[in-house]
């Protein structure tokens, strides 16, 4: 199988994403050995080796090597050109390459190196997403969901989510989690939504252990159970979610499923707060008015290490 250099984007972020294995076309013969030596330069940190050899072969109308192309020029560093990037999806979509279609619509989205478009966007998600594509299933379901590009349609975007959730993307099961739970767009499930957050939560997506934790706490849709809370919220945590740092606070401030540790929250409060979590700062001050300066001292002494 040829190999491809993805632009992905997921949920609210572009990403740029390390090389590797994607859908692609068959290539004709006389082209893989040629495409390999691109691959290979590129994974060796030649980049100007690897675009010379992709360049006549996207020239000659190969999509992987033009999407390539495209994802070398949008990456970071002095040769990006968000404009040739675009031009270069632009290829490969039209050439109806699902990862080119996909990554064209990401650029349309955020206005990177075309105007914004949002109709054009959702287009080309839909395009990408009519060949399986489950990321791009994912942001069309956003814009179906908000609005963006067309008719607002929340019951399309469940719909959408869900074909997405099960061919394994986990920001859409975290998106379908999240509506199931809340009963936007679709009746409250939280049993459902416990499922979907699951299904994302064990792929370490650290949105997902969040909120699952928390339907543990409460109860909700799960049996209540504190000690595969305090799990989730562990794991979101060390990842750096600011929602996991907090509710795993909250379980230290107050015992819940934990020894009471006032140090350990204070220092949990304390990233949620750097990120600007919530009432995380309020939590945070008003914990630490209990303490001994020296205790706070020694807590926050903490924070900037690896938990």
């Amino acid at each position: 199988m040829r190999h491809v250099v993805r632009v992905v984007a997921v949920v609210m972020t572009l990403l740029v994403g390390a090389p590797g294995p994607g859908p692609v076309r068959a290539a004709p013969a006389e082209t893989t050995a040629s495409f390999d030596q691109g691959l290979a330069a590129y994974r060796a940190g030649d980049l100007d080796g690897a675009r010379r050899i992709w360049l006549p072969l996207a020239e000659r109308g190969d999509v992987v090597a033009q999407n390539n192309l495209g994802a070398m020029a949008d990456a970071d560093g002095s040769a990006q050109d968000p404009a040739a990037a675009a031009s270069w999806y632009a290829k490969a979509a039209a050439g109806g390459y699902a990862v080119a279609q996909h990554n064209l619509a990401v650029m349309y989205e955020k206005g990177r190196g075309v105007a914004q478009d949002y109709a054009l966007a959702r287009r080309w998600y839909g395009a990408a997403a009519a060949q399986g594509d489950a990321e791009a299933m994912t942001n069309l379901g956003l814009m179906e969901y908000r609005g963006q590009g067309g008719a607002k349609d929340p019951k399309a975007a469940i719909e959408t989510f869900t074909r997405a959730a099960k061919l394994g993307s986990v920001k859409a099961a975290y998106d379908l989690g999240t509506r199931l739970e809340h009963g936007d767009g679709v009746a409250a499930d939280p049993t459902a939504a416990a499922s979907w957050y699951r299904q994302a939560a064990d792929a370490n997506y650290a949105p997902a252990q969040s909120s699952l934790g928390l339907l543990y706490a409460k109860g909700n849709g799960v049996k209540q159970d504190f000690a595969t809370a305090i799990e989730e919220f562990r794991r979101a945590a060390a990842q750096g979610d600011a929602k996991g740092q907090y509710l795993l606070a909250i379980a230290y401030r107050y015992g819940s499923g934990v020894a009471q540790a006032p140090a350990v929250a204070l220092q949990w409060f304390a990233r949620a707060a750097a990120q600007g979590y919530g009432d995380a700062a309020q939590q945070r001050d008003a914990l630490a008015a209990t303490m001994s300066r020296d205790d706070v001292a020694k807590a926050l002494a903490q924070v900037s290490k690896a938990p």
